[in-house]
């Protein structure tokens, strides 16, 4: 089939059986029902249509898809051409001029998953490779990859996602062993409904799906002992979780600054009951010592565990990475209870993030920038009731942002919204967040040499090898 203008045809393995679930409609199953005339004629015309255009499908087939689009003939037909199109890997790109329709909310429990896809595909780029078709683990992960491309495509066209496509992913979802329940177990009762969950754990959900590769953090620990190999090592992460400070520990009128979150996180952690040598007592201590991380600039395809994704790993270039924010506004009391702080983070659209990236000695000088490109925000008492909402950056021109509510009515649910206004909710109500890292190098200044590893003088261990490794993998974009 032929794909528009404003679509891109992705790699050709994308076609490949191996790649490729092997029962398309798998997500269509229903019990038979009799037919009467009206729908045998309403079946043949469908048929005739797909048959016509290279793609025929047999009677129980079609009859499933007649009925998910409650036997309407040209409802039927898209829908179908739709999911032909994802199946084929097709992924429609991003356009500045994109009427956004959107979702609308599915059994009231929908919009963690709404509000992600929004904030993850809707007006950027930089997790398309997720959606690739590739090699991953199972048939089910293929599954819901193509259910997700349907569902970026419908987004990205500016035509409605129904219900039915929801229903689909929450179904995928479950086959890969979400938690959030199918809505084809939902039988009108409360007890069966579908649940919302945790946006933060649907995104970490599907980056181990879809084999994501990790951001390496060289560790290093600074204390009055003697040197140790364990000193330094690197570690992996999908998430950075930031704790907000508590309201005791600021001053009643400071406002918190997401940059020193960022400092917190990376350079505030006191570790102790470490064994170390100390020459100067000359005997083995116990003594505590400072943990300072900072984030290698590229994508690994291992972590510190032994899982190793480097079978793909080239599809995430260095360009496209984000670095996802968790902000942790809830926490458990004495009594089980979920408790939310009412603390405002002041949420910058670019953070100087040089000081906080490990540098190898004699690189070429560069500036890292982390710039916004959208954030989920979540209102309510508990992550697993409330509301989730979105915002994401528009494709072309930084100063115009979009909000995604799927419980708006109409062209209400995508819109364009006040920049302020964004950010003011995003300081109240930001849970999570996409910045996108840019690297901008910057002229060498005569017999002026690079810096070394940032603020500290050694790169942690191991630092060479998976730079070179990811090279060599081509997951390092020269």
């Amino acid at each position: 089939m032929t794909s528009s203008t404003s679509s891109q045809s992705l790699p050709t393995q994308a076609t490949s059986k191996k790649s490729r679930p092997k029962k398309m409609w798998h997500v269509l199953g229903l019990d038979p029902i009799s037919k009467d005339f009206r729908h045998e004629l309403k079946l043949a015309k469908v048929g005739a249509y797909l048959f016509e255009h290279g793609h025929p499908l047999p009677a129980n087939d079609l009859e499933r898809i007649l009925r998910k689009c409650r036997w309407i003939v040209e409802d039927a037909i898209f829908f179908s051409n739709e999911y032909i199109k994802a199946s084929d890997g097709i992924l429609v790109d991003v356009n500045k001029n994109t009427q956004f329709k959107g979702p609308k909310n599915s059994l009231g429990t929908s919009c963690y998953i709404d509000s992600l896809l929004f904030a993850m595909f809707g007006t950027h780029t930089c997790y398309d490779s997720l959606l690739r078709v590739r090699e991953l683990t199972s048939e089910a992960a293929l599954h819901l990859q193509t259910t997700c491309r349907l569902y970026v495509n419908l987004l990205r066209s500016g035509k409605h996602v129904s219900k039915t496509v929801i229903e689909m992913i929450r179904n995928d979802l479950a086959q890969c062993g979400w938690k959030g329940g199918k809505s084809e177990d939902f039988g009108g009762s409360y007890e069966t409904r579908p649940t919302q969950e945790d946006a933060s754990e649907l995104l970490l959900f599907l980056m181990d799906v879809f084999e994501l590769p990790f951001l390496p953090l060289g560790v290093k620990l600074h204390h009055y002992g003697d040197t140790d190999e364990d000193d330094a090592k690197i570690i992996t992460e999908r998430i950075f979780q930031l704790s907000i400070p508590s309201e005791e520990e600021q001053e009643p009128s400071q406002s918190i600054m997401l940059e020193n979150i960022l400092v917190n996180y990376f350079y505030n952690n006191k570790v102790s009951g470490i064994r170390r040598n100390v020459e100067k007592l000359g005997r083995e201590e116990t003594i505590d010592a400072w943990s300072v991380m900072e984030l290698l600039p590229f994508y690994s395809a291992e972590n510190e565990l032994g899982t190793n994704l480097l079978s793909h790993s080239t599809d995430f270039p260095e360009h496209n990475i984000i670095v996802p924010l968790t902000l942790k506004r809830y926490a458990v009391d004495h009594n089980g209870y979920s408790v939310r702080t009412s603390q405002h983070v002041s949420i910058p659209p670019l953070i100087d993030f040089s000081s906080f990236v490990s540098v190898q000695p004699g690189a070429p000088l560069a500036k890292y920038t982390l710039v916004l490109k959208s954030a989920v925000c979540h209102l309510g008492t508990s992550l697993s009731s409330g509301h989730y909402i979105s915002y994401s950056v528009s494709v072309d021109d930084p100063t115009v942002w979009y909000k995604h509510d799927d419980l708006e009515f109409g062209s209400r649910r995508i819109r364009k919204y006040p920049t302020s206004k964004c950010f003011e909710d995003m300081a109240e109500n930001g849970y999570l967040f996409f910045y996108q890292l840019v690297c901008l190098p910057l002229p060498l200044i005569p017999d002026q040499e690079a810096p070394s590893y940032s603020r500290h003088q050694t790169p942690p261990p191991q630092y060479d090898d998976l730079r070179k490794k990811a090279k060599e993998s081509s997951c390092f974009l020269q």
